[in-house]
């Protein structure tokens, strides 16, 4: 059967009144997959925020993207939630600060690039600093280190510096800084290979998310498991309950969870030639359901009955 898309739909229909209301059924179904790919990058973003609660792979992470040496037990978690000035609340990822000083690190994670990230950094270094204000004369302000962690497709181009978003101005041949700074940790910089060496659970995290589709996902995870400590493997476990919810039984993820802890290799190639099976079937159910639904939202708007099975291909009993 012929899957038509509304491009496809809209060459057939030559009144303006019938096109305008393809074009509003098309939008609608367009809003409904922005939504479905919504709940994916939250589930993403999930699994990063659960490996950077933990101190260890935090403070592992501030380490490397800032050339420090800092100590887990000099760290502590702040709240990330902030009511600014205007009433509007404003939730970072991940924030750390060192004990006993303003000295702040932001952590946040994309799954899209945001061309207006330094404004949002900004937002955020200064609800951080304006929570521990100087009170008193000679007292020192607060200091923000900010990172995003992207983990999308095609490499960030977007600005790391609020100075980049704003109006070009020189004073004497010098240009001004101001803040809003970040530095970008982007998961494109680097091979399966390197992040799957990392030491750190977030880098071989990073690698997982390299993954295309579910079957590369559990190879990618055989692989981990063979380089994981037994205290990591609980937080490897939940990365896989996160990444496989809503694809399969939670009694069939947790068997493969089992098979991930002990290296079975033969169930593991049973699930996997299982699941591209029904991924495949479960392709061509939808593409048709897909058809069929957007048919009886044609029909509903009043369009040719004999149009529709044309351009479908459906039969009439299939839509009415």
């Amino acid at each position: 059967m012929y899957i038509f898309t509304y491009k496809d739909y809209l060459k057939y229909v030559e009144n303006e009144e019938k096109r305008n209301r393809i074009e509003k059924l098309a939008k609608e179904s367009e809003e409904q997959l922005e939504k479905s790919k919504t709940k994916v990058d939250k589930k993403h973003d999930k699994m990063f925020k659960n490996i950077l609660s933990k101190k260890e792979e935090a403070v592992k992470f501030i380490n490397r993207k800032f050339n420090l040496n800092i100590k887990v037990e000099e760290v502590e978690v702040y709240d990330k939630e902030f009511i600014n000035k205007g009433g509007r609340l404003l939730e970072a990822d991940i924030i750390y600060k060192i004990k006993s000083k303003k000295i702040f690190f932001l952590i946040e994670h994309q799954t899209k690039k945001d061309y207006y990230m330094a404004y949002r950094i900004l937002n955020y270094e200064i609800e951080i600093m304006r929570t521990c204000e100087a009170k008193k004369r000679g007292e020192k302000e607060a200091i923000v280190l900010a990172t995003v962690i992207y983990t999308g497709e095609g490499k960030w181009n977007a600005k790391t510096k609020i100075r980049e978003l704003q109006e070009d101005f020189y004073t004497e041949e010098r240009e001004i800084q101001t803040l809003g700074n970040y530095i970008v940790e982007d998961i494109n910089n680097y091979t399966k290979e390197e992040l799957l060496k990392s030491k750190s659970l977030l880098y071989k995290a990073m690698y997982l998310e390299k993954s295309k589709g579910i079957e590369e996902f559990l190879e990618s995870a055989k692989e981990v498991f063979k380089r994981i400590t037994k205290e990591e493997r609980e937080q490897m476990n939940e990365i896989v309950r996160i990444t496989l919810s809503g694809n399969m039984e939670n009694e069939e993820i947790e068997e493969i969870i089992k098979e991930l802890n002990k290296g079975g290799d033969e169930y593991m190639l049973a699930v996997k030639e299982r699941i591209d099976a029904e991924f495949k079937m479960h392709e061509n159910i939808g593409r048709k359901e897909e058809t069929i639904n957007l048919a009886k939202k044609m029909y509903k708007e009043k369009i040719n009955i004999e149009t529709i099975v044309k351009i479908t291909g459906l039969k009439k009993e299939e839509f009415i």
